[in-house]
């Protein structure tokens, strides 16, 4: 048989006809977040991480302030205010918390520069929104509602990277 008279077959595993011809489709390629979109997301994992270890360094400096206090009660021999030692230790138990999922925040949307995918970025905005609500309610003066400002301003900024992202085209891997 001569090359042109060979029948063609089908790869080992397709469920397609040999003669049936194959575009890509719209839906199989993946989404590639283009320069933009993967600054925005570097920018934004950056800051939570700043964040995370800003309120990771706040946590910390009370802390030690609270102990210092605590010291200060037992040397004296006054005792503290009741129901103020489970108020404090609920206080620092949330400032950890947050710094730390602040940290993993960062982190997750720093390892996903290169996906369009949603979670870091959903993760961010619970960050930002948390964080938002500690320092309103927990620092005081115009610090603590500055700094929860600017987690509103960041959640407006995630909530368009996520809007960006959902009107671009889908793009191949190999342009």
């Amino acid at each position: 048989m001569n090359q042109e008279q060979q029948p063609v077959t089908a790869p080992a595993g397709s469920t397609r006809e040999a003669d049936e011809e194959t575009e890509p489709m719209e839906e199989a390629l993946p989404l590639v977040p283009d320069g933009e979109t993967r600054f925005q997301r570097y920018c934004l994992g950056f800051i939570d991480l700043i964040l995370g270890c800003s309120a990771g360094w706040i946590t910390f400096m009370n802390t030690v302030d609270l102990n210092e206090k605590f010291q200060t009660h037992q040397t004296v021999g006054t005792p503290a205010i009741t129901g103020w030692n489970a108020t404090v230790v609920t206080v620092v138990v949330a400032f950890a918390t947050v710094s730390l999922f602040g940290l993993v925040v960062g982190v997750w949307n720093l390892l996903n520069l290169r996906t369009m995918s949603r979670q870091p970025l959903t993760a961010a905005i619970v960050f930002s929104a948390l964080s938002a609500v500690l320092s309103f309610i927990f620092l005081s003066g115009p610090a603590g509602i500055l700094l929860a400002l600017f987690h509103v301003f960041l959640i407006i900024l995630i909530i368009r990277i996520l809007r960006q992202e959902r009107s671009r085209p889908r793009r191949s891997t190999l342009r």
